[in-house]
């Protein structure tokens, strides 16, 4: 079985991260942006970054700010696993909630995250607004907190 590894995102995975994000079209991140962003980002790495995520640490909350996965290897688990991760870095930092957006009419991703716990909180109209792009966002949250009672997915 092969053993998919995430870690810290360095200088090298640059190129990766960004032909990843490119596949956002219109609203995808520049290589600038998302070189500003790399102490900031975990990746998923088989021979070479194929899932990313961003976040930023704030006083009580963690922010999910991005997540992408290469369009060949999606349904597998792998922005799953990045958010696993990013769950286990809350608890350790001891934040007491996790945020993030999502387009609104983008289903699948919506279904990961209330599968994991995510909830609801708010719709924001013309999130995405640019120009031709506009969609509304759906802002989800959970309380990290509840994830120290949690133990491989399930209540102790």
């Amino acid at each position: 079985m092969i053993e998919l590894r995430v870690r810290q995102a360095k200088s090298d995975d640059l190129s990766d991260i960004y032909r990843i994000e490119q596949t956002f079209g219109a609203g995808a991140f520049s290589k600038r942006s998302l070189r500003r962003l790399l102490s900031k980002t975990i990746v998923v790495d088989y021979d070479g970054v194929i899932a990313y995520c961003t976040y930023f640490q704030f006083k009580k909350t963690v922010k999910i700010y991005n997540i992408a996965v290469d369009s060949r290897c999606r349904n597998q688990g792998l922005a799953r696993k990045l958010l696993k991760e990013v769950e286990d870095i809350s608890q350790q930092s001891q934040k007491e909630n996790i945020m993030l957006e999502v387009a609104a009419d983008n289903i699948p991703a919506k279904t990961l995250y209330e599968s994991l716990g995510y909830e609801t909180i708010k719709l924001l109209d013309d999130y995405y607004g640019d120009g031709e792009l506009v969609s509304a966002s759906t802002v989800l949250y959970k309380h990290a907190t509840d994830l120290f009672f949690q133990m491989k997915g399930q209540w102790l």
